[in-house]
C-alpha cells in the first residue's frame, strides 16, 4: 500500500512463490474498481489485481469447528482454492490464470477441505437440506 489503508487479514505465499491478500472486509484496490476480498499481487510492480470481488467474505476455515487444512490452498499449477461466503451459502472456488470457477455452490455448509497437488478437491460438510 502505497498511501491510505488496507484492511488485510492475512498475507499469503504460494508454493510458486505467488503473493496474494486477504482483506478482513471488502476493500477497494483503486477508485476506479470494485470492493476486493482477495488479491494476487505483482511483485515486480507491487500491482494488486482482485481475484474475488463477490461475496461477503473468504472464509478462513483452519481452526474453526475442527478444521486443520489451510483455508486458502494451491495445486501444483499454481490454482488458488477458497472457501466464499456469499449470500444463500457458501462456495468451493477455484482462481486460475484470470477466470473463476464454483466447483461446489450453493445450499451447502463447507467445514474443511483439503486440495491435492493435481487439483482434485476433498472436503467435509453437509447440505442446508
Amino acid at each position: 500500500v502505497e498511501s491510505g489503508t488496507a484492511p488485510v487479514s492475512k498475507l499469503l505465499i504460494a508454493p510458486n512463490d505467488k503473493l496474494y491478500l486477504l482483506f478482513r472486509t471488502p476493500a477497494p484496490l483503486s477508485a476506479e474498481e470494485p470492493n476486493c476480498l482477495l488479491a494476487s499481487v505483482d511483485t515486480a510492480t507491487n500491482t494488486p489485481t482482485c481475484i474475488e470481488n463477490e461475496g461477503f467474505s473468504v472464509s478462513w476455515l483452519q481452526g474453526a469447528n475442527g478444521a486443520v487444512n489451510p483455508a486458502i490452498q494451491f495445486d501444483r499449477t499454481g490454482a488458488v482454492y477458497y472457501v466464499l461466503n456469499k449470500p444463500g451459502g457458501m462456495a468451493l472456488r477455484k482462481w486460475q490464470a484470470g477466470a473463476r470457477t464454483e466447483l461446489i455452490n450453493d445450499n451447502v455448509w463447507i467445514t474443511d477441505f483439503l486440495v491435492r497437488p493435481d487439483g482434485r478437491v476433498i472436503l467435509t460438510g453437509r447440505t442446508n437440506s
